[in-house]
């Protein structure tokens, strides 16, 4: 019996110990990421996508690296701990972003992201910003649905949890039909 009370302990803790770390899962309750992500779908976090997070903690046991324009990212709401968003990387350190027209300006040139955001309606323009060192700017894909940079300024790294890189399960409501065709989709 020791055996494998030793053995389901060891799995706990390194299950624990992955979860944390390495992966974690996340459902998209809104539609800010529209047409990208959907509401209902359940992402993976790969954690270690900017170095390694200290368990239990917002510090890193190693940092390895800024996010890329493009990536999408699961980051702590600025206001709120314990509460998360998924928005898309826009500009990053350095980087000067503003919004004429509805358009994405960065460093005074148009910047269209991977995923082309749905048609903005309300114009939500802001006067150029520049990206301070060890923060990204970030905006949601549906632009009229989001709250993002635009509205608490660029994002310290250290509340990026980690960059999304799939869909493991989507369901349209909570017990409505199940998305089969994005089952296993990758994402960024």
């Amino acid at each position: 019996m020791r055996p494998y009370a030793t053995s389901l302990a060891t799995a706990l803790l390194l299950a624990l110990l992955l979860r944390g770390c390495v992966v974690q899962g996340f459902k998209v309750p809104s539609g800010s990421m529209l047409p990208t992500l959907q509401v209902g779908d359940h992402i993976l976090v790969w954690r270690l996508s900017y170095g390694v997070p200290a368990p239990f903690s917002a510090g890193w046991l190693w940092h390895g690296g800024e996010p890329d324009v493009g990536d999408i990212v699961v980051l702590e709401r600025p206001s709120e701990p314990g509460s998360y968003f998924v928005k898309r990387v826009a500009a990053v350190a350095g980087e000067i972003v503003e919004m004429r027209g509805g358009e994405l300006i960065v460093d005074g040139r148009p910047r269209a992201m991977v995923a082309e955001a749905l048609p903005s309606r309300e114009q939500r323009d802001f006067r150029p910003v520049r990206v301070p060192p060890g923060r990204a700017f970030v905006l949601g894909d549906n632009r009229d649905q989001s709250i993002d940079s635009r509205d608490w300024g660029p994002v310290e790294i250290s509340g990026i949890k980690g960059r999304v890189f799939l869909i493991y399960w989507s369901q349209r409501k909570s017990g409505g039909s199940v998305r089969w065709e994005r089952l296993g989709a990758g994402v960024g």
